[in-house]
């Protein structure tokens, strides 16, 4: 299922106002739409404070929701289609 082009545009925003941590997103979207802290971690350049920070602020701004302690938690996009706007906006290279 596509989405709509305006909606993709809204979500695209969302994410390129968090530049410094779009690429957590991206990555944690290419993992898919529920994702571990440690999986996030183990496939992540990131180190483990600024993987908890962008986490932290992906959670802030309402585009993942965390269950856990931050180095133990399991986190989920609030919307498939969150997950899927993070993920279309990947390099395909």
């Amino acid at each position: 299922m596509a989405i709509p082009a305006t909606l993709h545009d809204s979500l695209m925003a969302r994410l390129d106002r968090l530049s410094p941590i779009k690429e957590i997103a991206q990555t944690a979207a290419a993992i898919g739409r529920e994702f571990s802290h440690e999986l996030l971690a183990g496939v992540s350049s990131a180190s483990d404070e600024e993987l908890v920070d962008a986490l932290a602020q992906l959670a802030g701004a309402e585009l993942i929701f965390r269950r856990g302690a931050p180095s133990q938690a399991s986190y989920i996009f609030k919307h498939a289609l969150v997950q899927e706007a993070a993920y279309e906006s990947l390099l395909k290279s």
